[in-house]
């Protein structure tokens, strides 16, 4: 069985898809792609194999909904610190993270910032990139992470991970 067409374009197949295809329900299925102890040998067999024919890929957006969390975090950078981006994507990455972006200049930077708010499960701000009373409205709603590079500019890498692990809610203050 292929996802079937719908206009010219070939659907994603859909977890219903896989257990169909494997003999299982979905709610098995959603065990064994969660690592869930009552899932049987058989099943974490055949649920795999089907997820490979099919190549179904899990939806984010229905990952999100049941775990109230984005897998994203949204990094504030100042001007100046614009070349620590890749640092902090790398980190992100590695913690299973995605990010967006915001520059903290020009007009509406602060407005930017606020629009994340509900898109991120938390900020990482490098720097003093925004004011104290924009960081205190944005942590009322999601965690945020302040991130001062080190004597030399740079940012060590294990800050980085602790203030990605902070904005993503994993980690500890």
């Amino acid at each position: 069985m292929t996802a079937r067409r719908d206009h010219g374009v070939r659907r994603a197949p859909t977890l219903g898809d896989v257990a169909r295809r494997s003999g299982y329900s979905t709610s098995t299925v959603s065990r064994v792609l969660n690592d869930d102890e009552r899932a049987s040998p058989v099943a974490r067999a055949a649920v795999p194999a089907a997820i490979a024919e099919l190549a179904y890929v899990p939806s984010a957006a229905a990952r999100g909904l049941a775990s109230q969390r984005t897998g994203m975090v949204g990094v504030v950078l100042g001007p100046a610190a614009v070349g620590a981006l890749p640092d902090l994507e790398l980190a992100a990455w590695e913690a299973g993270l995605a990010v967006t972006v915001a520059v903290a200049r020009g007009p509406g930077r602060e407005e930017r910032v606020r629009s994340m708010v509900g898109r991120v499960d938390g900020i990482v701000v490098v720097g003093d990139a925004l004011p104290r009373r924009v960081l205190r409205q944005v942590a009322a709603r999601v965690p945020v992470a302040p991130l001062a590079p080190g004597p030399d500019g740079r940012l060590p890498a294990a800050r980085v991970r602790r203030a990605m692990a902070l904005a993503a809610g994993t980690g500890t203050s």
